[in-house]
């Protein structure tokens, strides 16, 4: 056994009690063979405390990741929305100023590269925001 620790790398702190008992000091306070068990319990209350707020720690950050990735969907949600408002409410109010972009063949290749560095946009945007936690 102290072989194959040694081989780990793991290091225990051996301790022999009165009564001639070995056991790891680095995990027993006290020898947990022949002690009475409220002074194990009393560790392992302790321990087990550490561990829930261990784990308690860990699903507050969990949480928190989440509502602000949460929220960084819906802005991304918007912000992809927002070119589409626009030519929109441009096309509603003044389609005049359209014509060039979508009236002829050079305004439609302008307009069609744009739409595809758009369409990039959107997936990066949509693989930034997949976080898993």
């Amino acid at each position: 056994m102290l072989e194959e620790c040694a081989a780990k790398g793991e290091r225990m702190k051996l301790i022999r009690c009165e009564n001639g008992h070995l056991y790891d000091g680095s995990i027993y306070p006290v020898c947990p063979h022949c002690n009475d068990n409220e002074k194990l319990e009393s560790y392992r209350g302790r321990a087990d405390a550490q561990l829930s707020d261990k784990i308690r720690e860990k699903a507050e950050v969990t949480r928190e990741i989440e509502t602000v990735m949460a929220a960084k969907r819906l802005e991304m949600n918007i912000m992809n929305l927002v070119p589409f408002g626009i030519l929109l409410y441009v096309g509603i109010s003044s389609p005049e100023f359209l014509e060039p972009l979508y009236g002829n063949p050079v305004g439609a290749g302008i307009m069609t590269v744009a739409l595809g560095v758009y369409g990039c946009t959107c997936k990066m945007a949509e693989k930034m925001v997949k976080i898993q936690v």
